[in-house]
Parts: C-alpha cells; structure tokens; sequence
C-alpha cells in the first residue's frame, strides 16, 4: 500500500512537471517525470533489498526452530522401543536436554493411567487399582506400578549418563494425584 501511494504522489508530481512543460521541444518535462519514475523505482528497489535481508534471518530463525521442532516428539503414542531409538538419536546429536525431558515426558504419560482411578481394598486390606496394561486390566499396587515405570525408564535414563530425578525417585501415588487434582 506504500509503494503504490508513493508511486502515486511520484506520478502526480511528474505528470505536473510535463503538463506546464508549454509545448517547449527541450522535453524537460518529461525527462523529469522519467526521472521521477526511475527515482522511485530506485528507492522502491531499496526498500526490496533490505526487507529480503531481513527475511534471510526470519528463514534462518525457522529452520532453527523447525530442527528443535524435529527433536520434540510426543511421546503419548510411544512404546519403549521407540522411546530408546528416539533418545539414543538426540543424545549422539547433542541434544542430551531434550532427550532426558523426553524420558521424563514418556514417565509422567505412563504415570497419567493412574488419575481418575478408584482407590479399592482387597481383602486383605491393601489398596489397589485397575489398571488397563496393553490388551488386558491387571489389579495393581499403585506405588509398585509408579517403582514399575521408573524401573522401566532407568535404564534410558543411565544410558544418556543422567540419573532418574529425585523428584521421580521419591513418587508416591498421594503425592502424584494430589498434583494432578490441583
């Protein structure tokens, strides 16, 4: 919309400029309104140049985040194999962060199966849950299937070099649906 006004006052003024040109054959009139025309294209190609510049580095920002984009994956869907090859890939890449965010990631969606669960006692007292595991629903321990996951992780875990995180090491299943009711 810039461009088209400037080269609109631009036109205005030159065409002016040859109008009172008075049928002189000096032609001064419309060399000034090609002048004109050739200055605004000029500046017009200025204004090109740096804005391409600037989208150079917008391009450059992109495909950045689009390589860091490529290093996040959902781990919702994942199974353990892909959970492995997928932190095995960003921990040789360098990216060690992100892969251990991943492993902390695939943990808290196995630990999301407990929420909304009802708490029961067996006969003996204990408290239970049923918990759906692949094809099948198994009575379950809810703090042995948390040790269950984390015993699962740990080993991706040392292999990265990194050690489970306390906060993890420490779950229970109070403190875990406490901080998922909140």
């Amino acid at each position: 919309m810039k461009k088209k006004a400037f080269l609109l006052l631009a036109l205005m003024s030159s065409i002016s400029a040859y109008a009172y040109d008075y049928g002189q054959s000096s032609g001064s009139g419309f060399m000034t309104f090609i002048g004109i025309i050739l200055l605004s294209w000029g500046v017009l190609e200025i204004i090109l140049f740096f804005k391409i510049w600037k989208m150079t580095g917008d391009v450059a920002s992109l495909k950045q985040a689009m390589v860091d984009n490529r290093f996040t994956s959902n781990v919702s869907g994942m199974t353990l194999a892909q959970l492995k090859e997928s932190v095995k890939r960003k921990h040789y890449l360098g990216y060690t962060d992100a892969a251990e965010n991943e492993i902390s990631m695939f943990a808290y969606k196995k630990l999301t199966r407990l929420e909304g669960r009802t708490l029961q006692k067996d006969e003996n007292g204990e408290q239970f849950l049923w918990i759906q595991m692949g094809a099948e629903t198994k009575k379950t321990d809810p703090d042995a299937y948390i040790q269950a996951v984390l015993n699962e992780v740990k080993p991706i875990y040392e292999a990265i070099g990194r050690e489970v995180p306390e906060r993890l090491q420490k779950l229970t299943y109070d403190e875990f649906i406490s901080f998922a009711k909140s």
